[in-house]
């Protein structure tokens, strides 16, 4: 179980991104719950990307708990096989049974499991997951996962070879805008 004299608190900070076309929604979610089963805390980040970028981050909000949570490797130490399958079940049920049109929208997912003083990352897409501690009224930020910019060569290169797309939104025939993003 865990400890009580230890503190933990999860919190966000999120802006709406911009969109020079349309107006756009916040697209950002977070999920973070305790597992007494397990003595875990779950800390996850998805960021809705497209049209309705916002559904997509939100069914995966509130899928995790019950997909990864139901995982057969999920009491094992450590759960990197139930976190890696739970991303790749979540990804099938958005594209295929959410009625969510993923044609042009999707989400990052970057996820925390923190169990007996251990962290397994799990990371899909360019979201940044990082802990911030506070030791003699000084505070200290540490990156935790690495983000996957499709932008990068080898992020392109990989994500072409799975049979992925790579490229940034051309709406009006005016040339590409916005960010680079990876399609299917």
């Amino acid at each position: 179980p865990f400890n009580d004299s230890i503190s933990s608190n999860t919190h966000t900070h999120t802006h709406t991104g911009a969109c020079p076309w349309r107006p756009k929604p916040n697209q950002d979610r977070m999920a973070a719950f305790v597992c007494l089963r397990t003595s875990s805390l779950v800390v996850a980040v998805m960021d809705g990307h497209g049209p309705v970028g916002h559904e997509a981050s939100d069914f995966l909000m509130r899928h995790l708990e019950n997909v990864l949570t139901s995982d057969l490797d999920w009491n094992l130490s450590p759960p990197e096989k139930a976190v890696e399958r739970s991303a790749l079940k979540l990804d099938s049920l958005l594209t295929g049974r959410s009625g969510i049109d993923c044609s042009l929208s999707g989400s990052t997912f970057v996820i925390a499991v923190i169990r007996h003083g251990q962290v397994t990352i799990g990371n899909v897409g360019d979201s940044t997951l990082s802990s911030i501690t506070l030791r003699d009224d000084r505070s200290c930020v540490k990156q935790l996962s690495e983000d996957h910019k499709p932008e990068s060569p080898e992020e392109t290169m990989r994500i072409t070879k799975a049979g992925g797309l790579v490229f940034a939104v051309d709406p009006d025939g005016r040339g590409p805008q916005g960010p680079v993003r990876v399609w299917r």
